[in-house]
């Protein structure tokens, strides 16, 4: 097919024969355009007019259909097109909207590089019309590409510019997103302290915006983080605020689910594993209603290590199958791998080796994140309802730390192999010991 190729030619003719080129384009029949209205005529007399900035929301309009319909190549011409025409235009703050939205379609087609460079462009677009809020916006999206593939310290960098943009402006909605984007950061380097810290400066602005759906969110994450620094007695105090905030607020139901799963693993954690079972079943019961297959298949996973505890292996493997079925169907990386490492344990437990390393491997070569931590304990619930959303790290990464846990487990088998090995020898020199003390006393008699 001929239309990228005729949509570049329009980009090259668009700045000198606008209307004639239009005209001509939009009587081929290769070049197809979507918008909210499906009128071909619609189409045509919007082209026809000599309005850039109608026809540049056209192109645009059709380029976010094809990005996200995945047909990621075919909308990078339109987005030339419409950012053409808005420049012609003078209308440079959407033009730099479409460099982000160019952006993003490279960074979906891993040109993480290309990525970056544009959006470096959109900056300096949006620094020449003084779009402080758009400049802190790009940094933010930027910083997300290098912590996407696993630059930490780029990312870090890029997420202290937007902040120190969004905090010149005072844009309260931006300081709790940033806080919140900092605070990932040092939870995926497992700094619990600095992730407190910037979980909880989300939390203040949370709250001089009143905004009750985002200080729940952001009190069952610190309760999630003080989870993982085995604080529970502040993380129990924590999700009684988040439970009375709800209660007497917005009343989610999805809200009370995730507090009870959470709850629970604290007291799995503690030993009370009746209780624990008690919160994960009243957790599944809420998420059956509201139809939470992401959230049943973590509280199955739970409720599987809970009899794993309680040595009912039965009734573990129903739970960690159940999990392992429901998280497949959902390509939930996240959940598979935590279940496969119980499952790992559970054989381990039982004294089935060959089982155990099967499983562990398992774990391995799934894509786990922090949610799980490394001791195979409880996954807890984190809460993204303002698209606060903790990015996968890319598969370099990954391998990487698949070698270090296989190293680990290889260690870790060759330390008991070793201790084992150690003991028969004791045993060994005690026998030979007590054989000669035992020659001499014949001796000396």
């Amino acid at each position: 097919m001929l239309r990228n190729f005729l949509l570049l030619i329009v980009i090259l003719i668009a700045g000198t024969t606008f209307g004639q080129s239009i005209e001509e384009l939009s009587q081929r029949d290769s070049f197809e355009f979507h918008s909210d209205s499906k009128k071909q005529e619609d189409f045509k007399s919007i082209l026809q007019s000599k309005d850039k900035r109608k026809v540049a929301e056209l192109f645009n309009k059709t380029a976010v259909y094809y990005s996200n319909n995945n047909q990621l190549e075919r909308s990078i011409p339109y987005f030339d097109i419409a950012f053409s025409l808005f420049k012609q235009s003078k209308n440079t703050k959407e033009a730099s909207v479409i460099l982000n939205f160019k952006a993003t379609v490279y960074y979906n087609l891993f040109k993480y590089e290309k990525a970056i460079d544009i959006f470096n462009q959109s900056i300096a677009l949006r620094q020449s019309i003084h779009d402080q809020k758009g400049v802190a916006e790009s940094y933010q999206e930027m910083a997300f590409v290098y912590f996407n593939t696993f630059r930490l310290t780029q990312a870090k960098y890029y997420f202290h510019k937007s902040l120190d943009v969004f905090t010149q402006i005072n844009d309260k909605a931006g300081l709790s997103e940033i806080n919140y984007d900092i605070g990932t950061i040092f939870l995926e380097d497992k700094n619990f302290d600095s992730t407190l810290y910037y979980f909880n400066q989300s939390l203040i602005y949370d709250r001089l915006q009143n905004k009750h759906k985002d200080i729940i969110s952001s009190l069952n994450n610190i309760g999630v983080i003080l989870f993982l620094k085995r604080d529970y007695e502040k993380s129990i105090k924590i999700y009684d605020q988040a439970i009375a905030q709800n209660d007497s607020t917005i009343k989610d139901s999805k809200s009370t689910s995730i507090f009870l799963n959470n709850i629970g693993n604290i007291n799995f954690e503690n030993g009370k594993l009746s209780k624990a079972f008690d919160n994960y079943s009243k957790s599944i019961a809420i998420k059956t209603k509201n139809k939470d297959e992401v959230g049943i298949a973590i509280s199955e996973h739970n409720i599987g290590n809970v009899y794993r505890k309680q040595l009912n292996t039965t009734k573990a493997l129903f739970y960690f199958n159940q999990s392992i079925s429901r998280a497949t169907k959902l390509e939930n990386t996240d959940i598979l791998a935590s279940n496969y490492k119980s499952l790992s344990e559970l054989y381990e437990q039982t004294g089935d080796s060959k089982k155990a390393f099967e499983f562990y491997e398992k774990f391995i070569r799934s894509n786990y994140s922090i949610l799980l931590d490394e001791d195979g304990r409880q996954i807890s619930e984190f809460q993204d309802d303002n698209e606060k959303n903790r990015k996968q790290v890319l598969m370099l990464s990954h391998e990487i730390q698949m070698q270090k846990l296989f190293s680990d487990y290889e260690a870790n088998i060759k330390s008991k192999e070793i201790k084992i090995l150690k003991e028969k020898r004791k045993y060994q020199r005690n026998l030979i010991y007590a054989a000669i003390g035992l020659l001499l006393f014949l001796v000396i008699i």
